[in-house]
């Protein structure tokens, strides 16, 4: 396995979106664990678009942008608003 490769306990975070032609989009954040579990959290107020931490674009800063809007994500959801993706496969 290459030291770039996603492996059991990395943990990843990221944001997607739904939409449609006839809905008002929704826009998630969502947080794996891999190997041990997740969460998402729906942020009601982008309304499907993308929640991209400030200065994304810049190569220079990317990985210490990414590393404060991630922490200051987990800081600011509160944990009783964060679904796991446990309760998403209950029968």
């Amino acid at each position: 396995m290459r030291d770039d490769e996603i492996k059991i306990g990395d943990s990843l975070t990221g944001t997607f979106i739904v939409d449609c032609p006839d809905c008002v989009g929704v826009t998630y954040i969502v947080h794996f664990d891999l190997g041990q579990g997740g969460w998402f959290y729906e942020m009601k107020q982008m309304k499907g678009r993308l929640a991209l931490p400030e200065g994304w674009t810049n190569i220079q800063g990317y990985n210490e942008s990414i590393k404060k809007y991630v922490t200051g994500l987990d800081l600011l959801i509160p944990a009783k608003d964060k679904t796991p993706f446990s309760e998403m496969i209950k029968p």
